[in-house]
């Protein structure tokens, strides 16, 4: 007997109250997608314990398996599970480039534990388990709800800026808005020869980027409501991608992007070469998306000037994972 859920990525556009702004701190926006996707398949296991394959072409790092197989155990001591489990990570999103791979495999396997041994364990349950969006619960909220998300983290009774998989518990942060996003046709840049940073690099760099100043975040928060969120909300394609590009030269975005200098620069350069309206980073990197009219055709074009690096024509998503019957 085995369960298998299909998982799709999220972007995350910025997060958004890196510093001791007064009411709140964390937060961000982002939104589903269909593709690049990933399967996790679970099935029981005679012999106790975890068995973790990721499949993948990026799979997880070490360090985030030993992680993994150690919240998936500690998962069955505490619901007094003396069987083991055995999961398989297929598919084609990759680990490290910005696409939330991490915290939906946290929740695919608790999701399909949950399942296998019947324990019937709410959305609440199953994300606190996951010890997943104790910084933006865009991640957490895209998994099981698609569509766009905003949320506004936490109060600011805290000063710990650090990435979700190095916070312990946290309760999720606060979605504000969530809405069904446009059906804008989306394509997608995965950089090949552009080195993925690691859960270590990327506490390294929350730390030595934050506290970010006040009139930085008002301008993120400025972006993020009445730029993308009013323009999704309004469905309005091109002042959505005017947002989208401001944000890309806020404190926040600004930072994360730096962090590649130019060889991702000059894949960002090239796509509004072939006419891109805004071309963002998703998350921490590298992976880049963009919008514009006649994308297939200028994915194309793309596809043979920089070869070193995957293209892909996708769609927002405006529903969760799917739960898949043999």
């Amino acid at each position: 007997m085995h369960q298998r859920i299909k998982s799709c990525p999220r972007l995350h556009l910025s997060l958004i109250g890196m510093g001791n702004a007064r009411y709140r701190i964390n937060g961000g926006i982002g939104f589903a997608l269909n593709e690049p996707a990933m399967e996790v398949c679970c099935s029981r296991s005679n012999i106790p314990g975890i068995v973790l394959e990721d499949k993948r072409a990026a799979p997880l790092e070490n360090t985030q398996l030993q992680q993994l197989e150690a919240l998936l155990a500690a998962f069955l001591a505490e619901n007094e599970i003396t069987e083991g489990a055995c999961f398989s990570i297929t598919g084609s999103m990759p680990t490290h480039s910005g696409f939330g791979s991490s915290t939906a495999i946290r929740l695919a396997c608790l999701e399909t534990l949950s399942a296998l041994f019947e324990l019937n364990l709410s959305r609440h349950e199953l994300v606190n388990s996951s010890e997943r969006g104790g910084t933006s619960g865009i991640g957490i909220n895209t998994y099981f709800d698609g569509g766009f998300v905003l949320d506004v983290g936490h109060p600011a009774t805290r000063t710990d800026f650090s990435p979700s998989h190095a916070k312990m518990g946290h309760s999720p942060a606060l979605a504000l808005t969530q809405l069904p996003m446009p059906e804008w046709p989306i394509g997608i840049c995965i950089p090949k020869s552009i080195p993925l940073k690691t859960q270590l690099e990327e506490q390294h760099f929350f730390r030595n980027h934050c506290p970010l100043p006040a009139p930085a975040i008002h301008e993120i928060l400025y972006h993020c409501v009445y730029g993308v969120t009013a323009a999704i909300k309004e469905q309005d394609f091109d002042r959505f991608c005017e947002a989208v590009h401001a944000l890309q030269y806020t404190a926040w975005k600004k930072g994360e992007r730096d962090l590649y200098g130019e060889p991702l620069q000059a894949i960002d350069d090239a796509i509004y070469d072939e006419g891109a309206a805004a071309v963002g980073m998703s998350s921490l990197g590298p992976g880049l998306f963009f919008f514009g009219e006649n994308l297939s055709d200028k994915i194309a074009v793309l596809q043979t000037k920089l070869p070193d690096c995957q293209w892909l024509l996708t769609s927002p998503r405006n529903s969760g994972r799917e739960v898949l019957n043999d």
